[in-house]
């Protein structure tokens, strides 16, 4: 089912999730979402993202991105949608842990994938842990909910990071 895009009004807030959408395919930051978390969600292969991300003192980092394919050379076509949080960061002298969840939700902003990650970073290598996590659950459920919440919202918008 393809999303009928709108442009943003006035306010430079999205309000709707198709807006949400496409203000990031206009405005972030490409990255590739890594091969072992696009596995564990699901997708096929480690692909192409745009992505906004916001830092602060609760949360050390979230991110909300787009992931897509390209049709044609230049064209760019939304496919899902990946929210990363990192809820602990834990550092030592010979290691850092950092804590995180990872969604994936369709274009309408239905969950299909959690998880959970422990990426351990220790001298020039990095080891991940990944659980996924039932999304019939009613805490999962409401963790996604509130994060999805946090970006439409769109309450701290203009410290984003990764805009262009």
């Amino acid at each position: 089912m393809a999303l009928a895009f709108t442009a943003l009004a006035a306010d430079p807030r999205p309000r709707t999730l198709p807006e949400l959408v496409l203000h990031v395919v206009k405005t972030g930051t490409d990255d590739v979402l890594g091969v072992n978390t696009a596995s564990f969600l699901g997708l096929k292969r480690e692909g192409p993202i745009r992505v906004v991300w916001a830092e602060g003192a609760k949360v050390p980092r979230r991110s909300f991105a787009v992931a897509y394919w390209t049709p044609k050379k230049g064209a760019i076509k939304p496919a899902a949608i990946v929210l990363l949080v990192t809820d602990r960061v834990r550092k030592s002298k010979r290691e850092t842990l950092v804590e995180g969840r990872a969604y994936l939700a369709t274009l309408e902003g239905k969950l299909a994938r959690a998880l959970t990650s422990v990426h351990k970073l220790q001298g020039g290598g990095t080891t991940e842990d990944d659980d996924r996590l039932p999304i019939d659950s009613p805490d999962v459920r409401r963790k996604f909910e509130r994060e999805l919440r946090y970006w439409l919202d769109g309450t701290d918008e203009p410290s984003w990071k990764g805009r262009r």
